[in-house]
């Protein structure tokens, strides 16, 4: 669609009493930004699917899924807003979320990120020792943390809705760190964001994280096509260099 249709089309889908409700509930934050001034988040449509899709998989008993979305499409809000629509959700019973992260520098982002969003009972686990603390503890709320403080952790807590969100699935899952992780964690339910799943003989996102329910393994998709479509995304262009190189 194009055009005035284009727009009546997302009225008829934003504009319902039900969907408005659930932005301003679960969607909305207000970020602190410099200078004392406050900035309005509000979400797009590829982040309220899949967190509505998580929040409805965690309800329905589920293990986990994996979220395909393209690189640079907001995959940490995402991780905020449905973080929020789980810790609001009084029949999810006091979740612990825990954000694992593969980077240090992207620990300090989203903590950032985070408490100036105003989330609530944001922790960051510094360390092995304040990891198993916190989840030796019961902590309630949102843990932010790296796989690589999973090492040798041995069973930490044992409840169900502990919900793990891994971004950049595609790494560090596979290895020792990974088994480490569900060893600590052996009912919680694992979510892997993503936006270059791999599929190999020795490494495989879609198995790892995938429920074989869902179509393909993915749980909820936004493709490259979508994103550079919708704006989102520049596209890329790749030129074959030129070998000059000739046969006599």
């Amino acid at each position: 669609l194009d055009g005035p249709p284009r727009v009546k089309r997302s009225v008829d889908l934003l504009l319902t009493p039900t969907q408005v409700l659930d932005i301003l509930k679960d969607f909305t934050l207000f970020e602190q930004v410099p200078g004392g001034t406050v900035r309005k988040l509000i979400p797009r449509y590829p982040q309220v699917e899949a967190a509505e899709a998580i929040h409805d998989r965690v309800l329905s008993g589920g293990k986990g899924g994996l979220i395909w979305h393209y690189q640079g499409t907001g995959k940490s809000l995402l991780m905020a807003f449905a973080a929020l629509m789980l810790l609001n959700d009084p029949e999810v019973g006091g979740p612990t979320i825990v954000v694992v992260l593969d980077r240090l520098d992207l620990i300090e982002q989203i903590q950032r990120q985070f408490r100036t969003a105003g989330l609530p009972r944001v922790t960051v686990a510094e360390t092995k020792e304040d990891l198993r603390r916190v989840l030796r503890e019961d902590r309630r709320g949102i843990v932010l943390t790296t796989i690589f403080r999973f090492e040798d952790a041995g069973e930490l807590n044992r409840r169900d809705n502990i919900i793990v969100f891994i971004d950049e699935a595609h790494r560090t899952q596979e290895g020792r760190l990974g088994d480490d992780m569900r060893e600590a964690l052996p009912n919680a339910r694992f979510f892997g964001l993503t936006g270059t799943p791999i599929s190999d003989k020795d490494r495989n996102t879609f198995q790892l994280f995938g429920d074989p329910n869902d179509p393909g393994y993915v749980m909820n998709t936004y493709s490259m096509e979508r994103s550079i479509a919708d704006g989102a995304s520049v596209p890329v262009h790749v030129e074959t260099r030129m070998v000059d190189f000739h046969l006599d």
